[in-house]
């Protein structure tokens, strides 16, 4: 039977959460790490060599910062400075939120949720290095209103209605049935078999 408004709209109110998208950002990274920039041939850094290897890193990540404010191409600066693996395409992540990313990157998504499309961050300076962030493109969050879900509400009904019938059918078939093997030591040998293999 077709759904009344009033259950479509019992629906939309006990599922509003699926029918949600959060807004979302397309980022794109400089990433400058301190250990790429240690002597190759040193396990164990000094406290010096640290020091020198993170003013490098900061003075990279400052002369990408000042390309980028002076008009060069995110990308382009992100492939000549960039130590992170999407250097190679610009520096460019895609669609990313909190829970997508490794906690190493989460200064820069935290970054990136407070700008706008187009936007590059200041400098973020991490224990193991500096970003630089832009947020290539801003999807504003989506709640649709009653009205626009209601074909999918339609359907969502439907599929549970029909599966509420198949699980009282389903039920009512167990109510009534009864096993009875003719030969139980066939039958349980052969669970036996089905459950080894």
């Amino acid at each position: 039977a077709e759904p009344t408004r009033s259950d479509l709209l019992a629906a939309y109110e006990g599922n509003r959460e699926a029918w949600r998208r959060p807004a979302r950002r397309s980022m794109s990274l400089i990433d400058i790490r301190v250990a790429d920039l240690l002597p190759s041939d040193v396990d164990s850094p000094t406290r010096e060599q640290m020091q020198a290897a993170r003013e490098e890193a900061h003075s990279k990540i400052r002369a990408a910062q000042l390309e980028v404010q002076n008009g060069a191409s995110f990308a382009e600066v992100a492939r000549r400075y960039s130590h992170g693996a999407r250097a190679t395409e610009g520096g460019a992540w895609g669609w990313v939120t909190p829970d997508s990313i490794r906690e190493r990157f989460q200064p820069a998504v935290a970054a990136l949720e407070k700008l706008e499309a187009g936007q590059v961050s200041d400098i973020l300076e991490t224990p193991d290095g500096f970003f630089l962030v832009r947020c290539d493109e801003l999807e504003p969050a989506l709640e649709p209103d009653f009205q626009t879900v209601q074909p999918q509400l339609k359907e969502f009904y439907f599929r549970k209605v029909y599966n509420q019938m198949i699980a009282e059918l389903i039920s009512e078939l167990r109510a009534k049935a009864r096993i009875e093997p003719a030969r139980l030591e066939r039958f349980h040998a052969a669970v036996v078999t089905a459950a080894v293999n």
